[in-house]
């Protein structure tokens, strides 16, 4: 009887090591599965859609100007101490960290105008690889180029919002895939 309970357990203990290494190998594997299929994706949205545009600003130079009401140390020390004076401390502690950015404009130096159109049509045909914002920021861009009617050089906030979109995510891929 005793060798009965022992061939038992040794097979319940097989069972158990290969189920768990069973599982073990599918999660694993669907791990790595994933990985990889985002890897492949965020590959294709840095060759598909960010270095192309991200060339089409090398062409036309881009500078933009923030206002700000307060940037030095001295102009906020100033207005927490007004603050300070009709005993809102809250308000005080939160005008000493404020630089109050008022605004944002931007213009094309040199190379033209904002590559918007080129920029819609190089996502034409390509949503699969892009990400929701950019589709958002370019939908805002080509409203904003109607409803704003900018100068020929000048940018609207929201060519500026996508002008900095396209870098950041150009750079964040290129160091993920370039390893620069």
């Amino acid at each position: 009887m005793n060798d009965f309970w022992t061939v038992c357990s040794a097979l319940a203990a097989i069972f158990t090591i290969a189920g768990g290494a069973y599982a073990f190998g599918k999660s694993n594997g669907y791990r790595q599965a994933t990985l990889y299929l985002n890897n492949e994706r965020e590959s294709k949205r840095f060759v598909e859609i960010y270095a192309p545009l991200m060339g089409l600003f090398t062409t036309c130079h881009i500078t933009t100007v923030s206002v700000r009401g307060a940037p030095y140390l001295c102009q906020r020390v100033r207005n927490s101490i007004e603050y300070l004076r009709y005993r809102k401390p809250l308000e005080a502690l939160k005008a000493l960290v404020d630089k109050q950015d008022l605004s944002i404009s931007g213009e094309v130096e040199y190379g033209g105008t904002f590559p918007l159109p080129e920029i819609t049509q190089r996502l034409k045909g390509r949503e699969r690889f892009a990400d929701q914002e950019i589709i958002q920021l370019v939908a805002r861009a080509n409203r904003a180029q109607y409803e704003d009617q900018p100068s020929d050089s000048g940018l609207t906030d929201a060519d500026i919002l996508l002008f900095k979109h396209i870098c950041h995510e150009h750079e964040k891929l290129v160091k993920r895939f370039v390893g620069a």
